[in-house]
C-alpha cells in the first residue's frame, strides 16, 4: 500500500478533497437543470448534437460516481474491519470495489458519447506476475486497468504508477492507501527515491498481480512531442531522432520501467496499444464533442521475459523497437 507520505499530510488533504468534493457535486447538481435548459437552446441554435448537454451530464455523473465511490469506500472499511478481514480478503476485497468503478466511470462515455470499446489479445496478461507498459492518450484510459484486468473477466491485483497530483481525487487517494500504488513527483530530482518507490510495487507479486507503468510519463500531444523531442536534441541527439519516428505515442522514459525489470527479473512483459481516445486528452475537448461515437480499440502483446535482454544497452534498444511496433499499430488502426 501507498506509503509515501505521513498521517497528517494525507489527512490535511482529504480535509480539503473530500469536503470540496460533495460541495461542488451539491453546486453542480443545484445548476444543472439550468445548464441543460441553456445548453440544449444553444446547441439548437448552432446546429450541433447536444454537445453541450452531454458535457454538462458527463461533469455531473463523474462527480455523483465520485461522492458515490467515497461513500462505498467508508462502508467497506466499517465491512471490512467488523468482519476482521486478512490482508488478503481485503485487497480483494477493495479491488472489486475499484473494477467496478472504473468500469462505470468508461461507461459515461458509453452513455452519453456513444463510445464503443473493442480489445485484443488481453488473454495474454494471464498468468502473472508481469509488467505492463500501457499508452497514455486521455484521462479516459486510466480508467482500463481497473476496468478490464481487475474485472470480472481477468480478477488480477492491479499495481500501478501514478503521478503525485492524482492523490487529490479522493476516490484515489483513498483506495491507494488500501492497494498497492505508487505516486512519484515528477521532476522532483530525486531520482533514485522515486525509482525505489517504484521498486516496492513488486514486492509478494504471484500469479495474479500485474505491475502497471505509463512509461510516457504524461498524456500525448503533438505539443508535448515537439517540446520532448528538442529537449532531447540537445543532450541525447540519437535518442532524438529515434522519437521522431514515432507518430502517436511520446518515446518512452525508460528508467522507471529499468528499474521495475531489474527489481523482478522474473516479469515477463505485456505492452499495451490503444486508440480512439485521440484528442480527448482535456475537458475542452470533451466540451467539443471529440469522443463522440468513437471506437476505443485496445490491443495486447506478452514478452516473454527469456526475450528481454539483459544488457542495459541492448535492452533499451528492444525498449524503443517494441514501442515503435505500439506506434505503427496505433498509425495502422486509427479511425
Amino acid at each position: 500500500m501507498w506509503r509515501g507520505e505521513g498521517a497528517g499530510e494525507r489527512w490535511r488533504r482529504r480535509a480539503i478533497s473530500i469536503p470540496g468534493l460533495f460541495l461542488a457535486t451539491a453546486l453542480l447538481t443545484a445548476l444543472l437543470p439550468l445548464l441543460l435548459v441553456s445548453g440544449a437552446v444553444i446547441d439548437l441554435v448552432r446546429r450541433r448534437p447536444m454537445l453541450l448537454g452531454r458535457f454538462y451530464m458527463t461533469i455531473w455523473s463523474c462527480f455523483a460516481l465520485h461522492c458515490l465511490g467515497v461513500v462505498a469506500l467508508g462502508l467497506w472499511w466499517v465491512i471490512g474491519v467488523t468482519a476482521r478481514m486478512d490482508q488478503r480478503r481485503w485487497r480483494r476485497f477493495h479491488q472489486a470495489l475499484e473494477a467496478w468503478w472504473s468500469d462505470k466511470l468508461i461507461g459515461i462515455a458509453r452513455v452519453f458519447y456513444g463510445l464503443e470499446v473493442e480489445v485484443e489479445g488481453d488473454e495474454v496478461v494471464r498468468p502473472g506476475p508481469v509488467l505492463i507498459l500501457m499508452r497514455h492518450a486521455s484521462i479516459v484510459d486510466t480508467m482500463l486497468p481497473g476496468a478490464l484486468l481487475s474485472g470480472p473477466r481477468h480478477r488480477m491485483g492491479v499495481r500501478i504508477v501514478k503521478k503525485r497530483e492524482l492523490l487529490w481525487d479522493p476516490c484515489v487517494d483513498v483506495v491507494s492507501s488500501r492497494l498497492p500504488r505508487a505516486f512519484v513527483r515528477r521532476g522532483s530530482g530525486a531520482v533514485e527515491r522515486e525509482l525505489e518507490v517504484l521498486g516496492q510495487l513488486t514486492a509478494g507479486m504471484g500469479q495474479g498481480d500485474a505491475v502497471i507503468i505509463f512509461p510516457e510519463g504524461t498524456r500525448f500531444t503533438e505539443a508535448k512531442q515537439a517540446e520532448v523531442i528538442a529537449r532531447l536534441r540537445q543532450k541525447h541527439p540519437e535518442a532524438a531522432a529515434r522519437a521522431q519516428r514515432l507518430r502517436h505515442v511520446l518515446p518512452v522514459r525508460p528508467a522507471g520501467t529499468m528499474a521495475l525489470l531489474e527489481r523482478r527479473p522474473d516479469l515477463d512483459v505485456v505492452f499495451c496499444a490503444h486508440t480512439g481516445l485521440e484528442g480527448a486528452s482535456r475537458l475542452e475537448d470533451f466540451l467539443a464533442g471529440t469522443l463522440l461515437h468513437r471506437t476505443w480499440k485496445i490491443k495486447f502483446w506478452r514478452v516473454p521475459r527469456a526475450e528481454v535482454p539483459q544488457d542495459r544497452e541492448a535492452r533499451q534498444a528492444w525498449l524503443d523497437a517494441w514501442w515503435k511496433r505500439v506506434d505503427d499499430w496505433i498509425h495502422d488502426h486509427r479511425a
